[in-house]
């Protein structure tokens, strides 16, 4: 499956520039043919089988663990952040890591940041989602030097079930995972993890 909703522009002025390279100046039409597939592959959103048990937390994105911290966080408490790293050449569909109801999206202006940096978070662009259900959590995500676009597709007020897609981020970015200090994070930094996918964390209790 392909994100068309989101790609069809790029799709567009690609495959035009590669006509218009072909009937020109045919050698010219090879970089937007690779651009023009760069980004197919870039906005593909494979289906993925995730895992129902209620105890569990799973990635809310593809990437690579970049760290695990406490924090104190005001919808959250006490608790837990897990910060994903995404590459451009990651899916980049962002997907619920537990089931619950949407209680706010709050996007906030700020600078493009390189993902992989750390630094104050809080000058940073960034959505905001924050989910309730057995218990409350919060997903975050960044945009990035080369991640231009935040995409958001839930709502406030929207029921989610774990793995459902709720956004994308355009282009290499950084997803984050708030969890209260009950959820035990059992991945570990640079592993390789997927949306929908891998469980990266337990709630005890």
């Amino acid at each position: 499956m392909i994100r068309l909703r989101e790609s069809w522009v790029l799709l567009l002025v690609f495959a035009a520039l590669g006509v218009l390279g072909a009937l020109t100046y045919s050698p010219s039409a090879l970089v937007p043919l690779g651009l023009f597939l760069f980004t197919v592959y870039f906005f593909r959103d494979p289906e993925r089988v995730t895992p129902s048990d209620a105890t569990k937390v799973v990635s809310p994105a593809d990437g690579t663990v970049m760290d695990v911290e406490e924090l104190d966080d005001p919808f959250v408490g006490k608790g837990r952040r897990l910060s994903i790293f995404m590459s451009p050449f990651n899916v980049h569909v962002n997907r619920a890591p537990v089931n619950g109801i949407i209680q706010s999206i709050k996007h906030t202006p700020g600078l493009k940041v390189a993902a992989y940096l750390k630094g104050d978070l809080s000058v940073r662009e960034r959505n905001r989602i924050e989910m309730s259900g057995s218990l409350n959590i919060a997903v975050e995500q960044y945009a990035g030097v080369v991640a231009r676009r935040i995409v958001c597709w839930a709502h406030q007020g929207q029921s989610v079930l774990v793995g459902e897609r709720i956004g994308m981020i355009k282009f290499g970015s950084r997803v984050d995972v708030i969890a209260p200090i009950n959820v035990k994070f059992i991945v570990s930094k640079g592993q390789k993890i997927l949306a929908g996918k891998t469980i990266v964390g337990v709630i005890n209790g």
